[in-house]
């Protein structure tokens, strides 16, 4: 992918990266947006209230949101790993009892794998090299020239990265 500054590149990171609205954040966002725009102190004002409501309708009518073509994002997975591993680490490190109910239980035992498994399956979306999916992989390869060309990396991190 080529892009004709870093500015539209980080637009493109961001758009990669963050999660999309649903369907209830986008109609209260609708609201709120008209509401700002209804009690606007001058045109301008209403004028900018008015096109983010515009743009938030185009999007909410396109093909794409209506058939659920739109990235889970990425800063949403990441995220998700974080409090996964975190909800782990804390039954792994409760401190000592004298029953130590979490190793006796059998369902602490299926709650630990399927947890486990929950991990895996969001590390395999995040470095997915398939191209229809948004993962960190895609991301750096389509702009991992612009970060090279703007000296954002050396060539050494890139080639380290690409391995």
């Amino acid at each position: 992918m080529n892009f004709d500054n870093v500015e539209e590149a980080k637009v493109y990171v961001c758009k990669l990266t963050s999660k999309a609205q649903t369907i209830d954040e986008i109609d209260s966002s609708i609201g709120y947006y008209r509401k700002m725009a209804e009690n606007a102190y001058d045109d301008r004002g209403r004028d900018l209230w008015e096109d983010e409501i515009r743009k938030l309708e185009l999007w909410k009518n396109s093909d794409d949101f209506k058939q659920g073509k739109y990235p889970q994002g990425i800063d949403e997975l990441i995220l998700e790993l974080i409090e996964w591993r975190a909800m782990i680490y804390s039954f792994q490190h409760v401190v000592h009892t004298i029953r130590e109910p979490l190793k006796e239980s059998g369902f602490f035992a299926q709650w630990y794998l399927g947890a486990i498994y929950g991990v895996f399956i969001i590390i395999g979306k995040l470095i997915s090299r398939d191209r229809r999916d948004n993962s960190l992989i895609k991301l750096w390869e389509d702009i991992s020239q612009i970060m090279l060309d703007n000296n954002a990396c050396t060539q050494d991190e890139a080639n380290y990265i690409n391995k």
